[in-house]
């Protein structure tokens, strides 16, 4: 089948209605206005949300109404390799001098290119334009500013064009997901104080009306073979750490890591179940329709002598949903080759502003929206 097809197939079940239940589009559009003013689209730079110059290199991005993080939501569908989509287990650019990545060089994001999801309605489609104009404002505001104190810089957009033509309104959104490494944090002292020994317990009499038999039975099964049934299955939970060579491109000299571990994030499958780092190359594949809790983040660097300064957007995605498969294959990203020994590049650390809480319970509202395991057989 041709993409073209696949395509043509993906919005068609997308749209879909039953005399039960709505479309997978319609429920959301039904999602994000329930949302309101947590939804990215409801939202105006200057008007809603602000700026916060945490120093000459980082600016946050702060609701106006209460000074908590800016957090809002959104729902897009994931675009191709060429669109800008980065699933592997090393940067796609990154200068020779900084490898092997070891534990303490900067954060690794995978990325995803987000676009408006394939046959939306017009609802839906005017819902992803409100998200780019939101972001584009945030760039329109920074470039007056600019222009106004002769400053200039050499600009990485959150925002960006699948087809090249700079004539048109950018139509991607780059979303950068968690580190894909972390070292283990050092223990606090409550952790590492040892554990007080074990004590001796006083046994207790037997009820009168216990099952004499199944006590027996515990006493042979005791003293016969070990039990050899397998044990349950570990339950995931956020936090979760992994070895980083379960991703398959983790391999030879170009990484060198020690401590670092792969973090378990909350990302969650159409199932509602946590996706754990090695899945994400086969789960969020192109074509996949997702919401994202995302925030904001801007950067400032000086650039080599003779040139502007740097100024990078970034959009980071704090948890994720998938509403609805892709139509791809999972990425197969190749086993990266090191050019040459270089030096550790040497982390910034950055603060931390106080979350807001209401965001994560608003990201609950797309659990309505991927069709329930019955729906789908």
């Amino acid at each position: 089948m041709t993409e073209s097809n696949l395509l043509t197939e993906l919005a068609a079940h997308r749209n879909k209605r039953s005399r039960n239940s709505p479309s997978i589009y319609d429920g959301c559009v039904d999602a994000l206005e329930r949302l309101g003013q947590h939804s990215l689209a409801a939202h105006d730079f200057d008007v809603t949300f602000g700026r916060v110059v945490e120093d000459e290199k980082f600016i946050s991005y702060v609701n106006l109404s209460n000074a908590k993080v800016f957090t809002a939501h959104l729902i897009a569908e994931i675009g191709s390799e060429s669109e800008g989509t980065w699933m592997a287990a090393y940067p796609k650019k990154i200068p020779a001098y900084k490898l092997p990545l070891a534990d303490k060089a900067s954060a690794h994001r995978m990325i995803i290119a987000a676009r408006c999801p394939t046959g939306a309605p017009p609802k839906l489609v005017q819902l992803y334009n409100d998200f780019m104009a939101v972001l584009d404002g945030v760039r329109t505001k920074d470039s007056d500013e600019e222009e106004q104190q002769g400053e200039r810089f050499q600009v990485t957009e959150w925002v960006t064009r699948s087809d090249g033509a700079w004539d048109k309104p950018c139509d991607i959104m780059q979303l950068r997901l968690a580190p894909t490494y972390e070292a283990p944090k050092s223990r606090s002292k409550k952790e590492s104080t040892p554990p007080s020994r074990p004590r001796n317990q006083k046994s207790q009499p037997v009820p009168q009306d216990t099952d004499m038999e199944s006590i027996d039975n515990d006493s042979t099964a005791k003293e016969g073979e070990k039990d050899t049934s397998p044990a349950p299955p570990k339950e995931r939970k956020v936090g979760d750490a992994y070895d980083p060579d379960c991703l398959p491109d983790h391999r030879g000299p170009y990484f060198a890591h020690q401590k670092s571990k792969l973090i378990q994030r909350d990302y969650k499958d159409v199932d509602g179940d946590l996706i754990a780092p090695q899945e994400v190359y086969g789960k969020l594949t192109e074509g996949t329709l997702f919401s994202a809790q995302i925030t904001l983040h801007t950067y400032i660097w000086d650039g080599n002598p003779g040139f502007p300064r740097n100024k990078i957007y970034h959009i980071y995605v704090e948890r994720l949903k998938i509403l609805d498969k892709g139509y791809s294959q999972a990425w197969n990203p190749s086993i990266p080759v090191l050019p040459s020994p270089s030096a550790p590049s040497t982390p910034q650390k950055r603060g931390r502003a106080e979350r807001d809480d209401n965001a994560d319970s608003a990201f609950d509202t797309f659990n309505s929206v991927s069709p329930t395991k019955r729906s789908r057989k």
